[in-house]
């Protein structure tokens, strides 16, 4: 089919081009796409100053392409277009920047103007806002859509103002008002299965002032129609278009004159022969698609052009040459064959998943089991329910490339049967049917640690007792049995209380003496633990068996004034031998009772 060719001139200028028409390329399909605007592209010669090349002020850009591996989408807004030298100086670029996939939409963010100090004292440049988002899905999947459209790349940088300061006595020779630049890349769809590509760069540009006030330059623009260039691709056409063309008017005291859209310089009056002003408006007519086929492309080099030169009084090199290309804007689009097919839904639900741990039948510790299972679609989520069917136990568990999954509830589960199954559901929002359900029993986990070492208060360490049944008591693991023992022999035993507390009194009277006992707690697993001690004495209070005197024997005559009395009694006993109730003399008995 021949080319074809559509002007039409205000307030839109299109430029179309076609080709054969072509039913929509199915994914992953290439397609790409770019929105670029800048505030301001500055040159500047400035007596007695470093001079600035081309420094392109207050950058955006949206921009996308299919056949990335990756980093397919990209929206960047910065304070300057590219880093640049100044006076020997590197000036650095400051931005926000937003990639995908996966989707990303950074907070709003603001880029001081101290960021291009290095820049003074030939530009002073105000806040810089930026905005930006990027959206891509996958090779697979188009972003969802709101309306018909499907935004890709999305970027906006907002200056409060630029100025270039004073020289030569003259004020400011040029400054720029508050101006916003949004750039975006879109996928629209046309209602026949297929998605256009589009790019779209617009500027709402703030009056220009030159010589201070002297010369004061409307653009025209607003936030409610701002200059936009677009550039669309269904791939079967290309097309650009020019929406709302701006009124440019230049002021000079009372004086106003208007710059036509047609590319030609127009020098203003200022009354000062040292100094010529000379303004350019971009030629709407210029507008045209520069791509081919398919490809939709166009590029503004700028909306408006500002020269000015200033001369000395006494002839030589110029106080000043500054020349200002304002709002260069630039798109391109480029889609498939018969355009990108993203509007025909996915309505095909996913496969049921299998669950393949725990087995049915499986008896497990863990309250909190990980269940894993396979046969989900890759990239969808698994869902796992309760025994109950309705009860969620983990959502949004993404399924590997592999078709795997695994999650693990949030919350304990109860003891006894229960009951899992599981379903998909895929980026469309279509879910698979219910797995078949699988019951396993959880079950207490065997208890293998052994109770802390019990404590015994009473005996007390060292003490005495004249009670040959002591009660024995302490504290221990609560609901543990206590077992006192001596010599490997039970004393006693005891259950603790909720509190730990316990005590036992042995069945039958201990020996005098000292006594060393030994208290071990058992929790009901049988776990047992280290044994705490105590050694203590009971008092003797029984009194001895009378002694037996076997020398002098009963009723012998003896010539001895001071004979030994001999006997047996309790070994280790005093015995006193008395005579009418006089003490004669004492001894200790032996160990044998001697």
């Amino acid at each position: 089919m021949a080319c074809l060719t559509t002007l039409a001139l205000a307030p839109v200028l299109a430029v179309t081009t076609t080709s054969a028409p072509a039913s929509a390329a199915p994914l992953p399909a290439d397609y790409s796409a770019s929105a670029h605007g800048d505030l301001v592209g500055l040159s500047a010669t400035l007596l007695g100053l470093p001079s600035l090349a081309n420094a392109r002020i207050g950058h955006s850009l949206a921009d996308v392409d299919s056949t990335r591996a990756s980093g397919d989408v990209m929206a960047d807004a910065a304070n300057l277009d590219a880093s640049l030298l100044f006076g020997g100086v590197n000036v650095p670029v400051g931005r926000q920047r937003a990639t995908a996939a996966p989707k990303s939409d950074p907070a709003p963010d603001s880029l001081l103007g101290s960021s291009l100090d290095v820049l003074d004292p030939v530009v002073d440049v105000g806040v810089i806002g930026v905005d930006t988002y990027a959206d891509y899905t996958s090779d697979n999947a188009c972003p969802p859509a709101v309306g018909n459209e499907r935004v890709l790349s999305d970027s906006r940088t907002e200056l409060a103002g630029a100025t270039l300061v004073s020289a030569g006595g003259l004020g400011n020779l040029a400054s720029v008002g508050a101006s916003t630049f949004h750039s975006t890349t879109k996928l629209v769809d046309d209602g026949d299965g297929g998605s256009d590509v589009v790019s779209t760069t617009e500027a709402v540009l703030g009056d220009i002032r030159l010589l201070g006030n002297t010369v004061r330059v409307n653009v025209g623009s607003t936030p409610s129609t701002p200059v936009r260039v677009v550039a669309r691709s269904n791939g079967t056409t290309g097309t650009v278009q020019l929406v709302n063309p701006p009124t440019i008017t230049a002021t000079v005291g009372a004086t106003q004159t208007p710059i036509p859209l047609n590319g030609n310089a127009v020098t203003i009056a200022t009354g000062n022969p040292l100094v010529t002003v000379t303004l350019n408006a971009f030629n709407q007519n210029s507008v045209v698609n520069t791509g081919s086929g398919a490809a939709a492309s166009a590029d503004l080099q700028y909306l408006l052009r500002a020269r000015v030169n200033v001369l000395p009084v006494i002839p030589g090199t110029p106080v000043a040459n500054v020349d200002l290309n304002l709002a260069p804007l630039s798109v391109r689009a480029q889609a498939p064959a018969g355009g990108v097919e993203c509007s025909t839904p996915d309505a095909q639900a996913p496969g049921a998943p299998a669950i393949t741990d725990p087995s049915a039948g499986d008896e497990v510790t863990d309250r909190t089991p990980t269940i894993t299972g396979t046969g989900a679609e890759p990239g969808s989520t698994v869902t796992v329910y309760g025994t109950d069917d309705a009860t969620v136990l983990c959502t949004d568990v993404t399924v590997g490339a592999d078709g795997t999954w695994s999650c693990s509830p949030d919350d304990d589960l109860p003891l006894g049967s229960v009951t899992v199954r599981a379903t998909s559901t895929d980026a469309s929002g279509n879910e698979s049917p219910r797995s078949a359900p699988v019951t396993f029993t959880i079950v207490a986990s065997p208890d293998t640690e052994a109770p802390a070492t019990p404590v015994i208060l009473t005996p007390a360490q060292g003490g005495t007792t004249d009670d040959k049944t002591p009660t024995v008591s302490g504290t221990a693991e609560p609901g543990s049995t206590v077992t006192v023992s001596e010599n490997g022999t039970e004393v006693c035993t005891a259950q603790t209380n909720g509190l730990g507390v316990w005590s036992c009194t042995p069945a039958t009277d201990l020996a005098e003496g000292e006594h060393t006992f030994d208290a071990i707690a058992e929790d009901a697993a049988g776990n047992k633990s280290e044994a705490d001690s105590v050694t203590f004495t009971i008092n003797d209070t029984t009194a001895p068996n009378p002694p037996v005197i076997s020398s002098p024997a009963d009723g012998d005559a003896i010539d001895d004034t001071t004979p030994t009395v001999t006997g047996t009694a309790e070994p280790g006993s005093t015995v006193t031998v008395t005579e009418g109730g006089t003490t004669i003399c004492t001894t200790q008995a032996d160990g044998t009772g001697n």
